[in-house]
């Protein structure tokens, strides 16, 4: 409001100033009337006129656009940062859009293995993690404290994760399938196939990271499998309970020694992208 007060005390000034000129030559040529001398000096005048007015003109034109532009300047700077502001609120909403569909999914989850067996799913957040190529370890914000034990399988809306390796009263530390190897002192998972429990068997004990598949050995050569069986875990031994979604089988092959077959399994789950777990309680487990 300042700067406007002094460029209007500015053009006044100027203006003033002309109209005096102005007056001056009114003045002049009417005192003088037709003579020689007062053409002259009014002459003088109308070209004094004209020598100020065109500069203070221009002056008062460059003020005027100068002001322009930092008000053009101003406004633009404002806008930053309303559109900064949108960007992070935007961004922030599609956050939570996500999430909020991530938990419907997962309570849906949840509802369906209602149905198949008496499992209890405790939901967690993972809160850290180590993604590399050799130690696929993530943290999530259960504990000891929340009924959690080494050894609880831990699985998502799409399929098994991995285990329970430690334990502190409110985070666990969980270790993926994608640690697993023969020479590893990692579990192996006894898998079936689903509708064919009775009739196929076999141990998840490898995954490898050039295909990112599981790899299922010991599977008898009259075993039924085939591609495009859905693979769980059979709940043979004392870590994974039976009925938990492993991947689908790829394809199967006569193993090195010509004994038995093994088999790739595409995992369910996206290692890489992993927001809400379940850690799976046996209500036996207790």
């Amino acid at each position: 409001m300042g700067q406007d007060f002094n460029q209007r005390k500015l053009f006044l000034t100027l203006l003033g100033f002309i109209v005096l000129i102005a007056g001056m030559g009114i003045s002049l040529r009417t005192q003088a009337g037709q003579n020689w001398l007062g053409q002259m000096i009014s002459d003088t005048v109308n070209g004094t006129e004209r020598l100020w007015f065109k500069p203070i003109f221009a002056v008062y034109e460059t003020v005027q656009e100068v002001s322009r532009m930092r008000t053009l300047d101003e406004e633009n700077a404002i806008l930053r940062q309303t559109l900064a502001q949108y960007a992070k609120d935007a961004a922030r909403l599609n956050d939570l859009e996500a999430q909020n569909l991530r938990l419907k999914t997962a309570l849906d989850f949840t509802e369906r293995q209602k149905q198949l067996n008496n499992y209890i799913y405790r939901i967690a957040e993972v809160i850290a993690g180590s993604p590399d190529l050799y130690h696929n370890h993530i943290i999530i914000n259960l504990g000891s404290k929340d009924g959690v034990r080494v050894n609880m399988a831990v699985t998502t809306v799409d399929g098994l994760l991995g285990r329970i390796i430690g334990v502190s009263p409110f985070t666990s530390t969980v270790q993926m399938l994608t640690e697993m190897d023969n020479q590893s002192t990692t579990k192996g998972i006894a898998a079936t196939v689903k509708g064919k429990e009775s009739a196929s068997f076999g141990l998840v004990e490898g995954y490898d990271r050039t295909t990112n598949r599981l790899i299922m050995t010991k599977i008898d050569p009259s075993d039924p499998i085939q591609p495009g069986d859905e693979i769980v875990t059979s709940g043979l031994g004392d870590v994974f309970p039976r009925g938990l979604v492993v991947g689908t089988l790829e394809n199967k092959t006569i193993d090195e020694f010509g004994l038995t077959y093994r088999a790739l399994v595409k995992p369910n789950q996206d290692f890489r992208r992993i927001h809400e777990v379940f850690v799976v309680e046996v209500p036996e487990m207790r």
